[in-house]
């Protein structure tokens, strides 16, 4: 709990140094725009936020129904905010899967059963995110939606490591045996060089891995249909949470003129840039990202405090309200 509560510290304060940094030039004229915006367009936004969340709690449900039909729906968005929570405060989001597994068992789901869910879960995101990266980056040339070049190889370099975290993924899934040997490899040269100091642990971890990404991928493919219909229930939330800027820019500037097509293209590449960057959250590069994508439709004047108010409702607000109900329902078991 307390390093929990070390990270949330350490989230708040990179947040405020953040928002000073992105204003510190233009922050009364950015406040003025902020705080004149159009309420409504502001309230739309946070509305699609909840259609979004709600999509993605219900593939959630069903992955979960795969392996325990009695979790309830209203524990599905419990364990979604509480994940938003721990995806937030660690880097690469790596704390939400715990997170789940700890739930799910504390809600007599047997571990192995939810092991599964979080593998399936990986994998249908996985592929959905290689298909929006694809159409995206098609897109994105046929229209010259495109930087500086320092943001668009960031971009291309985190296309190629989704991309390739797919390949690597159904490599594992399909030849295990395979896998098992390369890793055992890798694992023996690094242990080599002193880059690794327990090598049987991390050999053990490897190994588990391989078995646990395998039984995920054989209780998909059992049923083609139902990794499609996942695959379009992710389709539709990642597209509907990539309408959000629209909203948002168009909140502080109700006579802006642009295309929500651009911004559903550009969001995904703010998403796909900023997430192989180690921070929680993705700070920084996320705001980075926005700003310089954002500014080939739309003025810096609105971009700045539109990547503020875009934080608010996706990133910030979800952290403060699954952080509030994690240390409620972990008060409640102590």
């Amino acid at each position: 709990m307390n390093k929990i509560k070390i990270r949330s510290i350490i989230i708040l304060t990179i947040t405020i140094f953040l928002f000073w940094y992105i204003l510190k030039d233009n922050f009364v004229k950015s406040i003025n725009i902020i705080s004149m915006s159009n309420k409504s367009l502001i309230l739309l936004s946070i509305l699609i936020y909840i259609i979004y969340f709600i999509v993605e709690t219900y593939l959630l449900k069903l992955l979960i129904d795969r392996s325990c039909k009695k979790y309830s729906f209203k524990k599905t968005i419990e364990l979604n905010i509480m994940t938003k929570f721990f995806n937030g405060i660690t880097p690469f989001s790596l704390g939400g899967q715990p997170l789940q597994i700890y739930e799910l068992n504390k809600n007599k789901v047997p571990i192995t059963k939810s092991i599964l869910v979080i593998v399936e879960n990986f994998i249908i995101l996985q592929i959905t995110m290689s298909i929006m990266i694809l159409i995206a980056l098609l897109f994105g040339y046929i229209f010259d939606l495109k930087p500086n070049n320092f943001l668009y190889i960031m971009t291309l370099l985190g296309a190629f490591i989704t991309l390739f975290t797919l390949f690597i993924t159904l490599f594992i899934c399909i030849k295990i045996n395979l896998a098992k040997k390369i890793g055992k490899g890798i694992i023996n040269r690094l242990y080599k060089f002193n880059i690794i100091k327990d090598r049987d642990s991390v050999l053990y971890n490897w190994n588990n891995k391989c078995i646990e990404y395998q039984k995920g991928f054989k209780n998909l493919i059992q049923d083609k249909s139902f990794i499609i219909k996942c695959v379009c229930i992710n389709f539709i939330y990642m597209i509907v949470f990539f309408t959000i800027p629209f909203f948002a820019l168009k909140a502080l500037n109700i006579n802006l003129n642009i295309n929500i097509i651009y911004i559903i293209i550009l969001s995904c590449f703010v998403y796909i840039s900023a997430s192989f960057i180690p921070i929680p959250g993705s700070s920084i590069s996320t705001e980075y990202a926005f700003i310089h994508y954002m500014s080939l439709i739309a003025c810096e004047s609105i971009v700045i405090p539109g990547v503020v108010l875009f934080r608010i409702i996706t990133y910030y607000l979800p952290c403060i309200i699954g952080g509030l109900l994690f240390n409620y329902k972990d008060s409640k078991r102590a």
